[in-house]
């Protein structure tokens, strides 16, 4: 039996907690619905985002100030999130940055959604217009992983694993957040 890759391991391990955040997110058929996202959005990218750090040639896509100008633009507030701990190791930090890079393969359904609800790369959906326009950055990254050698599985799963978990403690609504900032 061969052996799976990295990539394979990641997304079998984490498939049913990525269904669970696929189905929590929804479909965003409604605006209100889809101010909700763009505010939760902005929770969980402004506590993950300063704890991810770049990986050999690789540099993070960092969406916390496009979200800052959604949530500006769907007149919402800021909700003020202490920054997650840093993955442990690199490994772990691989499997988070999983996570993130992943999100561009659903952020160009979810633009799509966007748009017929009147939002777009200039107003609303700048977050979502930066992911789903660069359709190679998903590919580069799967080739890093395949490339990737010496990781720590257990590690790496972990890290993406922990990441979903805390998306999946986000979206659901689960975080209790007081009142929001008004910048």
């Amino acid at each position: 039996m061969p052996q799976q890759n990295l990539r394979s391991l990641l997304r079998t391990h984490t498939s049913d907690v990525h269904k669970r955040l696929d189905d929590t997110v929804g479909d965003l058929s409604t605006a209100e619905a889809y101010k909700a996202f763009v505010s939760r959005s902005y929770v969980f990218r402004s506590a993950v985002e300063p704890s991810i750090r770049a990986h050999q040639n690789w540099i993070p896509l960092t969406l916390v100030g496009a979200l800052r100008d959604d949530v500006a633009d769907l007149g919402g507030g800021l909700v003020d999130m202490p920054v997650l701990e840093p993955a442990s190791n690199w490994s772990a930090n691989l499997g988070r940055l999983y996570v993130l890079e992943g999100s561009s393969v659903g952020a160009k359904l979810l633009y799509r959604r966007a748009l017929a609800l009147g939002f777009t790369s200039s107003h609303g959906a700048r977050h979502l217009a930066l992911q789903a326009n660069d359709d190679a950055r998903w590919r580069h990254f799967l080739s890093l992983l395949d490339a990737v050698e010496g990781a720590d599985l257990d590690e790496a799963l972990s890290g993406a694993q922990g990441l979903f978990e805390f998306a999946f403690y986000v979206y659901s609504g689960r975080l209790v957040v007081d009142q929001p900032n008004a910048e």
